[in-house]
């Protein structure tokens, strides 16, 4: 993680598809909510107090979102995205 934070341009942001309880984990004595947790983890040590979540863990095939870097102001995001993405401008939460 460190050596793709030194790749990043100025101002760049990391987008990654953190999983859930629905990803099949190469060890199975882990299941998906773990891995998806020590990426977070993983994340948060290198971004600190820089990583947003998206999840989605209501729905029946669960999965989350991480994104680093400071997330835009609110209603400025929801009018620069299409009609069905705006809902999930809200749902993005700070980790830890």
């Amino acid at each position: 993680m460190e050596k793709l934070k030194k790749r990043l341009r100025d101002g760049g942001r990391m987008m990654v598809n953190v999983g859930g309880s629905c990803v099949e984990p190469e060890d199975i004595r882990k299941d998906g909510s773990v891995i998806m947790e020590e990426t977070l983890k993983a994340m948060h040590k290198v971004f600190p107090g820089e990583v947003s979540v998206l999840s989605l863990e209501n729905r029946k095939d669960d999965s989350s979102v991480a994104l680093t870097g400071e997330l835009p102001e609110a209603n400025e995001w929801k009018k620069a995205l299409k009609r069905p993405l705006k809902f999930y401008v809200d749902m993005w939460k700070p980790y830890k």
